[in-house]
């Protein structure tokens, strides 16, 4: 979209147009009247501990999951989601000891991003949260700069985004260590159903395996798409890396006030102004501006033939 970006003149010197944080686009309108705007944002988890499962998340929409329909989900510390809220608030496992499918074990049902022990008592935070407008909403959990247990000086940044409608999933991985000291270096990544029956592995692009236990496997600036085909299997495919955005959205006037904060800001402007949105948190990809722009501009509309 295009976006109009000029100079904040009490905080901000320089705005970087390599930013895509707002989803609303510049709009006229011939007299002011109330307009929504859309912005990527995220509520930070205030899940801190090592090996634990979060509290239980709406997804914002129904999203459907080997035909399964689901409205609410739990995150886990170790990397992945599950649509099984009754572990909300449990032990994570992190010991990777049988590929997936294994069934009657954690985690099932899941979303694996991957699935590593990670340890959020250390380093690192995770985001979600839902943005977008129906019926084309998303569901975005981030896993940002969360050290790997024992390699604490490793970091790892992931993403999932859940699609409305289309229930297509995406992971996007920023940094995917490999701490081969600590539990073999065990890392799974791809989906598995309810009862284990149904899963959908990443075949390595490199080691020409799955990414499964007990492969050793490395990865960064990666994107994966997952395609429901019917309701027991999904086509994966490699896409183009999105850089990874996650925080807390604030919306801001031009002279740096903040105006609202969340994904979604109504505005009714008396004539012609532009609206900033700047991401706070500490996952924002170093390639991209943490600020953006939209403008909605109000013309009058002269010289429109208004006869019958």
């Amino acid at each position: 979209m295009r976006k109009i970006v000029s100079l904040l003149i009490s905080i901000f010197t320089i705005v970087n147009i390599n930013a895509q944080i707002i989803i609303s686009t510049d709009t006229n309108f011939c007299a002011p009247q109330a307009h929504d705007l859309y912005a990527l944002s995220a509520t930070e988890s205030q899940m801190f501990t090592d090996d634990l499962h979060d509290i239980v998340v709406p997804i914002g929409f129904d999203f459907d999951f080997y035909g399964n329909t689901y409205n609410k989900c739990v995150v886990s510390g170790n990397g992945y989601i599950t649509f099984d809220t009754t572990v909300a608030g449990t032990g994570s496992p992190w010991s990777i000891n049988f590929p997936i499918p294994n069934p009657g074990q954690m985690p099932e049902n899941a979303i694996m991003a991957p699935w590593q022990d990670i340890n959020t008592g250390v380093s690192g935070s995770i985001y979600y949260g839902t943005t977008g407008i129906a019926p084309n909403r998303k569901f975005t959990v981030t896993w940002c700069a969360i050290a790997m247990f024992s390699c604490t000086q490793m970091l790892h940044t992931s993403q999932v985004v859940m699609h409305e409608g289309s229930n297509k999933i995406e992971m996007f991985i920023k940094d995917k260590p490999l701490c081969t000291t600590w539990n073999g270096g065990a890392a799974i990544q791809g989906l598995v159903d309810a009862t284990s029956t149904n899963f959908d592995i990443v075949f390595d692009p490199l080691l020409l395996q799955d990414r499964n236990f007990p492969l050793n496997w490395t990865a960064a600036n990666e994107g994966w798409e997952f395609l429901p085909n019917g309701a027991t299997t999904y086509t994966n495919n490699a896409i183009a890396y999105q850089p990874i955005i996650a925080g807390v959205a604030n919306w801001l006037d031009a002279s740096g006030n903040i105006i609202g904060v969340g994904p979604i800001i109504n505005v009714t402007p008396a004539n012609t102004t532009t609206y900033y949105c700047q991401i706070l948190g500490s996952c924002m990809d170093s390639t991209l501006s943490n600020l953006d722009s939209v403008t909605i501009s109000i013309d009058g509309c002269f010289g429109m033939n208004l006869s019958s």
